[in-house]
């Protein structure tokens, strides 16, 4: 049995179509602990919310098909039940806040419903018990006037208070894993970092282990425990936060914190950016998913998957750059502030 809350071990996942195959993600491995917040962060189209809508098992099957790999939580593997196996799971054990909060909620039908719904699919209570329930969660989320809020149609809310009906919604089962797929979309930074706010609230009230996805570094910074960097349908660096802001390893992951304006000191004529683009994953790159659009590629690179190097207890990389044999001694081009994890820079 596993040490772990969740374990995903070799995970490949495959969209077939008439004209071939999408291969997108591409042997995964990452563990979350109870009570951990993960950071998933990538381009968009590396991979990343694919993955964890395989873990809830919501990719229609088919066209996906999970070639291989397993999906441990709590000692059972998710990757081998089928639809009806998995309802006990979705809602009670695992929740989800998605990315559009607008076409999440049904437009049609009032706040309280939809809530009351979801809650009495998963836990046998009254009508009144779940209203309860929802009020209460409303108020937890810091919504004003909860009971007005209840009544309402989505449709008349903010962009914020949508999202924040959301989070409302994705805890009210109390669930040991929350997973939310770039949350602060399309807000601005005052209500960014009112929902995170909520969101680490409510991790430690409730013990909740978080799944975070999103590509932008800087909100990801003072949420994330651990870190894991995907490009291409790969994890290529992983660790703590600390380990990945202060002690990057891949030049995909320099990029990411290059593009990143600083906090202090003085502003570079113009920030880093990754040349080229990701490649098309109907016909995945021979060797490392990033060649070709990396400065330091080598023959080997283009030719060779790069094998994981573990670099520090707990901080793995997938670069050549790391391996014995390799001659050439490269320095990140980037530095972090140290306002972005507070307490954790380097001494």
């Amino acid at each position: 049995m596993s040490e772990h809350l969740l374990e995903v071990k070799n995970l490949h996942v495959s969209f077939r179509n008439v004209v071939g195959e999408v291969k997108a993600v591409r042997g995964v491995d990452f563990y979350l602990d109870r009570g951990e917040t993960l950071g998933l962060v990538g381009e968009s189209g590396c991979g990343k919310s694919v993955t964890v809508q395989t873990v809830m098992r919501l990719n229609p099957e088919p066209p996906a098909v999970i070639k291989q790999g397993s999906i441990v939580y709590d000692g059972v593997d998710l990757a081998k039940l089928d639809d009806k196996g998995m309802r006990k799971y979705r809602g009670k054990e695992f929740s989800m806040i998605f990315q559009d909060a607008m076409t999440s909620l049904n437009p049609t039908t009032r706040i309280g419903k939809q809530m009351k719904e979801m809650l009495r699919a998963h836990r046998d209570i009254s009508d009144a018990e779940a209203k309860k329930i929802i009020l209460r969660m409303l108020t937890m989320v810091g919504l004003p006037n909860p009971e007005t809020i209840y009544s309402r149609f989505p449709h008349t809310l903010s962009g914020g208070q949508r999202q924040r009906v959301m989070i409302a919604m994705a805890m009210s089962c109390e669930p040991s894993i929350l997973i939310a797929d770039e949350p602060t979309t399309a807000l601005d930074v005052t209500i960014q970092a009112q929902i995170l706010e909520v969101m680490n609230k409510l991790k430690k009230e409730m013990n909740t282990s978080i799944i975070f996805i999103t590509h932008n570094m800087g909100v990801v910074a003072r949420m994330a425990d651990r870190l894991a960097v995907m490009y291409a349908g790969q994890i290529i660096e992983s660790g703590t936060a600390q380990d990945v802001f202060y002690r990057p390893k891949h030049p995909y992951t320099w990029g990411l914190l290059g593009s990143m304006p600083s906090l202090k000191g003085d502003v570079p004529e113009r920030l880093m950016s990754i040349p080229g683009t990701p490649p098309d994953l109907f016909d995945p790159p021979r060797g490392c998913g990033f060649a070709s659009r990396c400065e330091h590629c080598m023959n080997v690179c283009v030719n060779r998957v790069p094998p994981e190097t573990e670099v520090a207890p707990g901080h793995r990389v997938r670069c050549w750059l790391l391996d014995p044999r390799c001659k050439t001694a490269v320095k990140p081009p980037i530095g972090r502030d140290s306002e972005l994890i507070p307490g954790k820079e380097d001494a």
